[in-house]
């Protein structure tokens, strides 16, 4: 049966056998990504709530906020990495540089790009629902 297996082919028991090895030959990988998700969304989804406390007031703060956020939206992400990177990567001051070589703050600065604009949403829903 070997033989006759033509290069290139695809087999649905190489697929599941790949699907099932994947996550322990990566084990760390996937342990620090769900590490780094979990510690992104809190941060952000805290950050969203403190902003929504201060925007419960209409003012022109507010409005530039809202413009603010729907601009993050349209930010690509391979953006988002390069100007976290121009940010953080810096020898003046020394903390810049030692932040983003030793913590998650790159990655999770990053990725504040993305899941602000949810989470400023999902907490400005939930307490419309909220009496």
């Amino acid at each position: 049966p070997e033989q006759n297996r033509v290069i290139g082919s695809w087999q649905w028991t190489t697929f599941f056998n790949t699907l099932w090895q994947t996550p322990i030959e990566f084990q760390a990988e996937f342990l620090w990504s769900i590490y780094l998700g979990i510690c992104a969304a809190t941060f952000w989804l805290l950050f969203a709530l403190v902003l929504s406390f201060a925007w419960q007031r209409k003012n022109s703060f507010s409005r530039i906020g809202a413009a603010l956020l729907l601009l993050m939206v349209f930010i690509p992400g391979p953006m988002s990495g390069l100007v976290t990177i121009y940010l953080w990567n810096r020898n003046w001051p020394e903390v810049m540089g030692w932040l983003y070589d030793h913590t998650l703050v790159g990655p999770i600065f990053a990725l504040g790009v993305r899941m602000l604009p949810v989470a400023i949403l999902g907490v400005v829903l939930l307490r419309a629902r909220l009496s």
